[in-house]
């Protein structure tokens, strides 16, 4: 499956403000300074607003950068990447100033890599495939998703040790199963987004990767029996809510191609509230 990324900014009408139509993977986010850092290849890039460069950039080495960077409240960065020999399964720390990997976390020495890939996908070797990382300043963790484990971890940072593991309870063993979380409900999306709580007590959700056939029923993302991915119609539905039960719908982003006879559509990987201007 193809796709071309364009990283936009909608304003409360919907109407699009920004647009970056050059090079980028799915890193987007702000930086301290008030300019953003996006993926090109294996880098950390810097661009203002007009998307010009705007300073240095950084090398995820040896290995790659995979979808997503947090800058710490001391300049540093932490990217996802990959252990050696492996895949998706590693957090690094960068320098800012030197641009050195400065400290590594292999998740194969805190989870369990023998754990069956939980949805099964198509390469067997990619058993975690982390997408998502935040920092908690506040206690010296990161909370990573681990897409292939169904699962979010929260991990503290000077020790390795695991805080809690969010997600299917399903053959852990025993040695995991008291960071198990139990959620009073739970709502899944099959395929990318994410959600935020805002700064005005309200929750952003972004349903990133709503798939459906061209009838447009439900499908799986992947045909296990053929080795495949599916041909689908990909949607994504941006959702404000407040905080009170129930919640109130405060306003709705839908991007979606209505023509029933070509599989074109539109994905989400994450969606952020912010200014437009810093």
């Amino acid at each position: 499956m193809s796709y071309t990324p364009y990283p936009s900014a909608i304003d409360a009408a919907g109407e699009v403000r920004w647009l970056y139509a050059g090079d980028n993977g799915h890193l987007l986010r702000r930086l301290r300074n008030g300019n953003l850092m996006i993926q090109q290849e294996n880098c950390i890039v810097e661009i203002d607003m007009l998307g010009r460069r705007a300073g240095r950039s950084w090398e995820v080495v040896p290995r790659d950068l995979h979808h997503d960077a947090v800058e710490m409240s001391d300049g540093s960065f932490l990217a996802l990447s990959s252990a050696e020999d492996s895949f998706d399964d590693e957090v690094v720390m960068i320098d800012q100033a030197s641009g050195t990997i400065v400290g590594r976390w292999d998740f194969r020495q805190i989870l369990d890599p023998d754990r069956p890939v939980m949805p099964a996908n198509l390469n067997p070797k990619d058993w975690l495939h982390m997408n998502g990382i935040v920092h908690d300043s506040g206690d010296g963790s990161v909370i990573v998703s681990g897409r292939d484990q169904s699962a979010l971890v929260k991990v503290y940072l000077a020790s390795g040790r695991i805080a809690w593991i969010l997600g299917n309870h399903d053959k852990w063993k025993a040695q995991f199963e008291p960071y198990l979380l139990r959620p009073v409900s739970e709502l899944f999306a099959p395929f990318i987004g994410d959600a935020d709580y805002l700064p005005n007590g309200n929750r952003l959700a972004c349903f990133g990767g709503i798939t459906r056939d061209l009838e447009g029923r439900p499908m799986e993302l992947f045909d296990f029996e053929n080795d495949k991915v599916n041909m689908m119609k990909v949607s994504a539905h941006i959702i404000e809510l407040t905080g009170e039960t129930p919640a109130r719908v405060v306003r709705e982003v839908v991007l979606a191609d209505d023509d029933a006879s070509t599989y074109e559509g539109y994905r989400s990987y994450r969606a952020e509230k912010m200014s437009l201007y810093p």
